[in-house]
């Protein structure tokens, strides 16, 4: 088991300080389609756009406390083939949105932002929003439409706030689900999609901190991801932290269906080459 330094949900510490934080492959994320085109009706000439959520999914009882980068893994979230849109009145986090501000500038609405959970500074759909960041430069994410990246910089809450809790969503396959919002974007360009790399910092139902890495997460021009399922296990389609027949059986019975379910190559298309790789996976998910 790979141990690696802790962030805290306040401060980096310091090597003589450090404490030592399991890695856990059962964090994934998923895609939340907002929706395509919201920004038409309001913003004169505007590009192909559409609005999407990151999500952080994990296990029921789990929470999120931090998104970052730090020595081990660097932040980065990128629009490819595109920008992110940006709006004058809104910020680089979700404690800059003023929702007041909607009802002049409805496009405000759409805005590209990072948080924890909530969706404006009133804490939307919690009761408060209590996040703080610290070491990003958001510049070039604000003035730019572009990358957010960092080493040694993180977006958070403490363990007490609320946000940090699993919210009701619904997943870009339909899919009701629970999990923990960590950014809103605007994505503008035909063909744009979202990669990010970071670590997630969670607490489990016993409340031990346990850290996720994504160094590869790129979303299709369908919303999707390779990360949608699980961090480390994706032919595990029913959960239970095990690729076997029961998982097969799931995904030839989704073979005229609901593909977006069990896509594992994510071509929009079920066949064979997914057969190969939930085998290729066949076993217990990496542990721990």
């Amino acid at each position: 088991m790979r141990v690696i330094p802790l962030l805290t949900t306040m401060i980096f510490t310091t090597p003589a300080m450090a404490a030592v934080v399991p890695e856990t492959n059962e964090v994934g994320i998923a895609v939340e389609l907002v929706g395509a085109g919201l920004l038409d009706a309001h913003v004169e000439g505007v590009e192909t756009n559409r609005t999407i959520r990151l999500v952080a999914v994990m296990p029921t009882g789990w929470r999120l406390d931090a998104v970052a980068g730090n020595a081990q893994q660097d932040l980065l979230l990128q629009c490819n083939n595109g920008t992110f849109y940006q709006q004058t009145f809104g910020g680089p986090t979700s404690t800059s949105m003023n929702s007041a501000f909607v009802s002049f500038f409805p496009e405000l609405e759409f805005d590209s932002f990072v948080t924890i959970g909530a969706l404006d500074q009133d804490g939307a759909p919690y009761s408060a929003n209590n996040m703080n960041d610290i070491g990003f430069d958001w510049t070039d994410f604000e003035d730019n439409g572009g990358a957010i990246s960092g080493n040694n910089g993180s977006w958070f809450v403490t363990p007490l706030d609320g946000q940090g809790e699993q919210f009701a969503f619904t997943d870009s396959c339909g899919e009701a689900r629970t999990g923990v919002t960590i950014a809103q974007l605007t994505l503008l360009g035909d063909g744009a999609t979202v990669s990010f790399s970071g670590l997630l910092q969670v607490k489990d139902e016993t409340g031990a901190a346990l850290q996720a890495f994504f160094t590869v997460f790129e979303t299709t021009t369908e919303d999707r991801s390779p990360a949608d399922i699980s961090a480390g296990c994706s032919g595990d389609l029913d959960g239970d932290a095990v690729v076997n027949v029961h998982d097969l059986l799931s995904m030839l019975s989704n073979w005229s269906g609901n593909s977006c379910l069990v896509d594992l190559t994510f071509d929009d298309v079920v066949d064979t080459a997914d057969v190969i790789e939930l085998i290729a996976q066949w076993g217990p998910c990496p542990s721990e």
